[in-house]
């Protein structure tokens, strides 16, 4: 072997070294990261570790993990707009792009597409939580924590599923339904929060910060909708930020593929029938409610026992 090929594979087996080094110190470190430090017991909240590898405090239970314009991050300075979209791929019809996000070193990310499903059945997979397993990607634990109909919102509990040796990442999200009559859209923001129903697991990294959103846009006269997922997330432990963002630029279009398969497995047709029914929803969708249905098409009031709450 020559003393050039030596030295190339040398540095190469060097490289793989120090991945393999950093993936197995996120793992030991995961049971000491899913445990409150004195300082977050002393506050209410748990410890969390910021971007730069600092233990913050979260919010106290209940608290939102960030009150910050959606596609910023917990720790943007005031005044701060985060940078312009760049392009990540375009492949099978979705779009994947990211953008920097002042306070933080890890890229925030939104994938657009279409899905070959009506609004309602779209919507109706989004806030089916024990099912987000079957095509949420590395979804390996999902379920229902609170639910409040009035309000539209839903507060779920999402285990991520990781690669040895990294130790898996989950989070507490509290999601809304919003519907914006003007743009003729439903938006659904979700964020991280702390809740006393959703604790630390003992081996498991619970995320410091996760924040984004769903928006659905009924297209072709209703029969497809247009789906945009953006995620702006911090998965904590040791990892690196650049690991990180590796990670993170395949998850808009793995879960917008996933959606795609979901939306042909399953139906709900008790809630879409019940979707179908308010002016709200009729106003959103204009002529696409007609054609969906052959009628009035909407989204449950507020206060419907079937209203959806994700």
């Amino acid at each position: 072997m020559t003393g050039r090929r030596l030295v190339g594979t040398w540095a190469c087996g060097w490289a793989v070294a120090v991945i393999v080094l950093v993936l197995a110190v996120d793992a030991r470190g995961e049971e000491a990261s899913s445990v409150p430090s004195r300082a977050a017991i002393e506050s209410g909240g748990t410890a969390a570790v910021s971007a730069d590898g600092r233990e913050k405090s979260e919010p106290k239970v209940g608290d939102k993990v960030a009150d910050k314009a959606p596609g910023t991050s917990a720790d943007t300075p005031p005044g701060k707009v985060a940078g312009p979209w760049e392009k990540v791929s375009n492949s099978d019809g979705i779009l994947v792009e990211r953008r920097t996000v002042p306070g933080s070193n890890l890229k925030e990310f939104r994938g657009r597409g279409v899905v070959d499903a009506a609004l309602p059945r779209v919507l109706a997979v989004l806030q089916d939580a024990p099912h987000r397993t079957e095509w949420m990607s590395d979804c390996s634990s999902s379920y229902v924590i609170e639910e409040n109909h009035e309000k539209r919102t839903q507060i779920a509990y999402h285990r991520t599923k990781a690669p040895w040796p990294v130790a898996d990442r989950d989070s507490i999200n509290r999601a809304e339904i919003h519907l914006d009559v003007e743009n003729r859209r439903v938006v659904l923001p979700f964020e991280g929060i702390a809740h006393p129903k959703g604790p630390p697991v003992k081996g498991v990294v619970r995320m410091p910060f996760i924040r984004g959103h769903w928006i659905l846009t009924a297209v072709r006269g209703g029969q497809a909708t247009e789906v945009e997922y953006q995620v702006h997330a911090n998965p904590g432990g040791s990892l690196p930020d650049w690991i990180a963002n590796l990670a993170s630029k395949k998850l808009p279009q793995q879960t917008l593929i996933g959606l795609r398969r979901q939306v042909k497995f399953r139906e709900y047709p008790a809630l879409e029938a019940e979707i179908l029914g308010s002016p709200e929803a009729r106003q959103i969708m204009g002529q696409a409610a007609t054609a969906t249905s052959g009628g009035a098409v909407g989204l449950p009031a507020a206060g419907s026992a079937s209203a959806p709450s994700l």
